[in-house]
């Protein structure tokens, strides 16, 4: 394990399975957290996670790649192959309820009825 770079799960074997684009043009559709990776030899790679810290304290990464149409739908990078995982955004926050009005209070009206 210790000499592993990155494990990719493709849909087909028949095409290349390293992505095209390292890392995305904009910012990213999907939810998760959005991550620069970078391998111990320099390399690095841009990616979304989930939104969920407990699956980063694992063994290590597991990413959706930024080309959604290459033929690589995950990437799983070991701990020991990265050097560092840097956080460039959050993606698809649940946007707070907006607080609620005080007792008594209420929304005044744009137009009388």
């Amino acid at each position: 394990m210790a000499r592993v770079r990155s494990i990719y799960f493709v849909r087909e074997f028949s095409e290349d399975f390293e992505p095209e684009r390292k890392a995305f043009l904009s910012r990213p559709k999907l939810d998760g957290l959005w991550v620069r990776l970078r391998y111990s030899d320099g390399d690095t790679l841009e990616g979304v996670v989930p939104n969920d810290l407990l699956s980063l304290l694992d063994n290590g990464v597991q990413i959706t790649p930024p080309d959604l149409n290459s033929a690589t739908d995950r990437i799983f990078v070991p701990r020991s192959a990265l050097s560092e995982l840097t956080v460039l955004g959050v993606v698809g926050v649940a946007r707070r309820k907006p607080a609620a009005l005080a007792v008594g209070a209420s929304q005044p009206r744009l137009f009388n009825e």
